[in-house]
């Protein structure tokens, strides 16, 4: 996290623009986050977690399995070939895409996540929040935030807690912090939503200060909760690798 000036300005995960001090108190919590854990090795103790798919899913996941597998061809008209086919496939292909976002091939990982787009339904994409979350890998917990960051209404909050729960183990823990930066948000924008209409038609200048200053403590509390939920993601995956018995007492 870096800071420019002596206000301690940084730039924010939603909108790439710098904070003020007030927005930047919010998130003084997060200023001095330990540096995360190599997101390899987050990333096998992820994939310990069980996943299941049900049968009638089965034999169209053998054909995503299939076109996944390709996009580490060596041929690179074979891996442009298959990501076209994954992406013409849709959000039917999606629970296979972030399934493999832990593929130890850095240029099937790259495609994979180019694939993930978010619905606009809000209990798929509260789905895929936690799914990304399960992944334990960094880029995909931020994107997580930003998906729910970008519309968080008490609805995606309520969804996206439901869906981590549903998943359990590292998306349920790293939900946590997440969902309290979101309703911390909803409190705040539930005061601004009150108040907004009175302070518009008496002081529209004052009024749009005030909207961009909203605007900013949302970007600030999707920062605090991406930070949050590293620090988390960070300790699940230290207890897992302590808890987790030496090979040779494998059973």
């Amino acid at each position: 996290m870096q800071t420019t000036g002596s206000a301690g300005r940084r730039r924010g995960i939603l909108h790439g623009c710098p904070r003020g001090r007030v927005a930047a108190a919010l998130i003084v919590s997060c200023l001095f986050a330990r540096p995360g854990r190599s997101d390899d090795a987050v990333r096998r103790s992820a994939q310990t977690q069980p996943t299941t798919t049900s049968a009638p899913a089965a034999h169209a996941d053998a054909d995503f399995d299939a076109l996944v597998k390709q996009l580490g061809n060596a041929n690179f008209a074979v891996r442009q070939r298959a990501q076209k086919r994954l992406e013409a496939a849709g959000e039917a292909a999606l629970p296979c895409i972030v399934r493999h976002l832990n593929h130890p091939d850095p240029e099937v990982r790259r495609r994979l996540t180019e694939l993930i787009r978010p619905s606009h339904e809000v209990r798929r994409r509260a789905e895929l929040a936690a799914a990304l979350l399960a992944t334990g890998d960094r880029e995909q917990l931020r994107r997580a935030v930003l998906f729910l960051f970008e519309s968080p209404t008490e609805e995606m909050v309520n969804e996206f807690e439901r869906a981590a729960e549903a998943r359990g183990g590292l998306a349920a823990a790293v939900s946590k912090p997440i969902l309290g930066e979101m309703r911390m948000w909803r409190t705040t924008a539930e005061t601004f939503e009150r108040n907004a209409p009175r302070i518009r038609d008496t002081d529209p200048a004052a009024f749009e200060r005030l909207r961009v200053q909203h605007d900013e403590v949302r970007a600030s509390r999707a920062e605090a909760a991406y930070y949050l939920g590293l620090d988390v993601r960070d300790e699940y995956a230290a207890v897992s690798t302590a808890t987790r018995p030496a090979r040779g007492d494998d059973r």
